[in-house]
């Protein structure tokens, strides 16, 4: 499933990678966020390496569980999807200097404190 955004007046596409492999689940753990990201073109391509962290789609909304949640993306400061997949394309971004947020966020959207990563890229023709 894709997601259309708008994002400085261009079309910006968010699509979910699936299955791009199990993540690990340790609650024992501290949340760990490294994020790998590869740009071709005006196409950004992001996976997010969470180790003690489960994706909570059916939670969203609900109070907080530890080590539980979803992702938040940013562009340029504008929350443009939700996701609960780790990987993730940006497609047909703009021309210019972009700053991506990669922030986990609980059940009840409040930000992990201190996990989150962001990705400054340059598009050019």
């Amino acid at each position: 499933m894709s997601t259309s955004v708008l994002a400085e007046n261009e079309n910006v596409l968010v699509e979910p990678v699936l299955h791009v492999g199990d993540i690990n689940i340790d609650k024992g753990n501290p949340l760990n966020l490294d994020v790998n990201y590869n740009l071709k073109d005006n196409q950004l391509y992001v996976e997010c390496l969470l180790s003690g962290f489960s994706f909570g789609q059916n939670e969203v909304g609900s109070l907080h569980q530890d080590n539980e949640g979803h992702l938040r993306i940013y562009l340029n400061d504008e929350h443009i999807a939700t996701l609960f997949e780790r990987a993730f394309y940006l497609k047909n971004l703009p021309n210019g200097e972009h700053e991506v947020l990669v922030q986990v966020v609980q059940n009840d959207h409040t930000p992990y404190n201190g996990v989150d990563e962001v990705i400054t890229i340059s598009i050019r023709d």
